[in-house]
C-alpha cells in the first residue's frame, strides 16, 4: 500500500500551517516547504511539527 503524500508550500505561513495540520489530519504524509532561512519560524506549526518534515530550498 502506497502512503499519500503532499508537498504543502509556505508551511511556516498563516495559511499553510492550516494546510499542514488539515492534511495531517486526513492521513497524508506532509513535507512542507520553506523560504532559506537562518531559522524559520515554525512556532505556528505547534500542533503538527513532529509530524511533518521540513524541506528548506
Amino acid at each position: 500500500m502506497t502512503s499519500k503524500r503532499v508537498l504543502a508550500p509556505g508551511v511556516t505561513e498563516q495559511e499553510g500551517s492550516y494546510l499542514a495540520e488539515l492534511i495531517v489530519s486526513k492521513g497524508y504524509q506532509v513535507f512542507g516547504h520553506v523560504r532559506r532561512l537562518r531559522s524559520p519560524n515554525v512556532e505556528s506549526l505547534s500542533a503538527v511539527h513532529d509530524r511533518i518534515q521540513i524541506i528548506r530550498l
